[in-house]
């Protein structure tokens, strides 16, 4: 069905000459690389799921400071905010393991996921510093 969505917006889109370049280049990228923008598969929905659920999270967390409620020494100190953000961190370091997987096993290659991912891998990034180099 999406096939035919696509080839029926692109006959549309051929007819106006400014939309006309970009569908086909759109669609020469999409035919000699396979890049598309949606995931495609199920490992890679799981993957755009997680990370938009640490950008919520994360606005939560920030909606809760904003509030009024402050942090302490450790992370621990007002649960209210460090529940939201380790869920918001644990999240970006599922997205990123997903992405991975659905990238080289399911041989996924939707941008968003590509996306996520390297969102994912910066997260983790900052973690393993903050853990390993700690100031």
């Amino acid at each position: 069905a999406s096939r035919i969505w696509s080839t029926a917006s692109i006959a549309v889109c051929e007819k106006l000459p400014m939309v006309s370049s970009a569908v086909s280049a759109s669609s020469v990228l999409y035919s000699s690389i396979g890049l598309y923008f949606l995931p495609k598969t199920y490992l890679g929905k799981w993957t755009v799921g997680l990370i938009i659920a640490f950008f919520l999270f994360l606005i939560l967390a920030m909606l809760i400071v904003a509030s009024g409620q402050e942090g302490g020494e450790t992370i621990f100190d007002n649960l209210l905010i460090s529940i939201p953000m380790i869920l918001a961190v644990v999240s970006a370091i599922a997205s990123f393991i997903t992405g991975i997987i659905s990238i080289i096993w399911k041989k996924e290659r939707g941008i968003l996921i590509f996306i996520s991912a390297i969102i994912g891998l910066l997260i983790l990034w900052f973690v393993l510093g903050e853990i390993l180099v700690p100031h």
